[in-house]
């Protein structure tokens, strides 16, 4: 669940013809929990198994920019830029001694998306 809000404008250029800027940003909690088996066999050896589980709640953010231009008869062209800070990403550590390890673990993420509108 994320909380934002978003602001933009649109700017006349010409008749029939408009250039939009905008913003957003949004922030909430993340919320993850995983769990499952992880097991390592060969031939005349035992298996060996684990169970791996966590759970995790930190607080992920998304900051964003979009610009774009409109014409009165409904056609657009738009481009958005983002910036998302992750929080619940998992990862398994294995040393080779110790049983498997689930984390959860951060991460970020630069995100570009070019938009098309066709008005009827």
């Amino acid at each position: 669940m994320r909380f934002g809000l978003g602001l933009s404008k649109d700017f006349p250029l010409q008749s029939g013809l408009t250039f939009s800027l905008g913003g957003y940003g949004e922030v909430g909690p993340d919320f993850s929990r995983g769990s499952g088996t992880d097991s390592l066999s060969f031939t005349s050896f035992p298996t060996s198994a684990t169970n791996p589980s966590a759970s995790h709640t930190a607080a992920g953010y998304r900051l964003g920019v979009t610009a774009g231009i409109k014409t009165a008869y409904g056609f657009g062209l738009s481009v958005e830029g983002a910036y998302m800070r992750e929080t619940g990403l998992p990862v398994f550590d294995r040393d080779g001694n110790n049983p498997t390890r689930l984390e959860f673990s951060s991460g970020d993420a630069w995100t570009v998306m070019g938009r098309a509108r066709l008005g009827f």
